[in-house]
């Protein structure tokens, strides 16, 4: 995966790092010139679930 880069102008801030599906994340720059972001999934999206349902209706007569 292609990495991105930024210029931040002070060691306090902090990036926010969010993606669909993944847990958002908050890090601190401080003194380091790289850095490493793994993403970890929600687990809480994992509850959502979404069900579609196609039904062929059929008209009987008597």
């Amino acid at each position: 995966m292609p990495g991105a880069s930024m210029q931040v102008n002070y060691a306090a801030d902090v990036l926010t790092v969010t993606f669909m599906g993944y847990a958002q994340q908050e890090i601190t720059v401080g003194n380091r010139d790289f850095i490493n972001v793994e993403l970890a999934p929600n687990t809480r999206q994992l509850n959502e679930v979404v069900v579609t349902v196609r039904q062929a209706v059929t008209a009987f007569t008597k």
